[in-house]
């Protein structure tokens, strides 16, 4: 008994079943897509730097003047810090320069009479005590 193969059977069953399965396949595809509707997949790059920071004083961080993706440039403040250190610098500074522009108003208004007079005198005592 001889068993013959009918070929063209075959490739018309081989065919069948290939466009079922991608007939499956985006049926299945556009059920997954409807699901993840609330998803979109991008395909690229990105590029990341990390930069520590660092200060001259310490202190604790009081606000932050960026926010995530803002662009700097070099010499733009980034942050504030809040330290009783810095604000006692900084009143210290103040009382510096008060001072100093008190100095440059008495400079400025030359030596009152009594000064003088003062000045004259530990001189001539000077003089007196080094002869």
């Amino acid at each position: 008994m001889k068993f013959r193969i009918d070929w063209k059977n075959k490739r018309q069953l081989a065919a069948g079943g290939l466009i079922l399965a991608l007939l499956l396949t985006c049926i299945l595809y556009v059920m997954v897509q409807q699901g993840n509707s609330k998803e979109l997949v991008v395909q690229g790059s990105l590029k990341m730097e990390e930069i520590n920071l660092n200060s001259k004083l310490a202190g604790i961080i009081g606000e932050v003047l960026v926010e995530e993706g803002d662009q700097v440039k070099a010499g733009d403040p980034i942050i504030s810090l809040s330290s009783e250190a810095v604000e006692a610098k900084l009143q210290q500074a103040e009382g510096a320069q008060a001072a100093a522009e008190a100095q440059a108003g008495k400079a400025a208004a030359g030596a009152r009479n009594q000064e003088v007079a003062q000045a004259k005198a530990a001189f001539d005592y000077a003089q007196k005590t080094y002869d």
